[in-house]
């Protein structure tokens, strides 16, 4: 699978299935690098009324799943929680708490905050 991206071109890696996608009117944010639907499109998005969809015509790999979310996400204006977080840190907040969720397996620093393992922290008011 090759993401376009500003009409630069990056392969990843996609398996499981592979949709063979007609556009009509999407457009094509990745196309399928070999296979039988070689140059086909794998990923597109398409503008209705005041909504888009983004359709995946095969299962990415981690990194181009990432992207595709990332772009979605920014498109769609959500901002994150807490800013700069390292990854595998998740933040939620409920009423006037901060909920820290380290998922990694190794300790990390997050919002000012040292999070072991597996950690979760609870901030007040923050």
């Amino acid at each position: 699978m090759s993401p376009s991206n500003r009409n630069r071109q990056v392969r990843r890696h996609a398996d499981l299935w592979a949709d063979d996608i007609v556009t009509e009117g999407a457009e094509v944010l990745a196309a399928y690098a070999g296979g039988p639907l070689a140059g086909g499109p794998a990923v597109t998005r398409h503008a209705f009324g005041a909504g888009t969809a983004t359709y995946l015509g095969t299962r990415p790999d981690e990194a181009a799943m990432r992207e595709l979310v990332r772009d979605a996400l920014r498109r769609a204006g959500v901002e994150p929680v807490v800013a700069g977080l390292p990854e595998g840190v998740e933040a939620v907040r409920r009423g006037g708490h901060l909920f820290l969720l380290n998922h990694n397996d190794h300790p990390v620093r997050a919002a000012g905050t040292e999070l072991a393992p597996r950690d979760v922290a609870v901030l007040e008011n923050a």
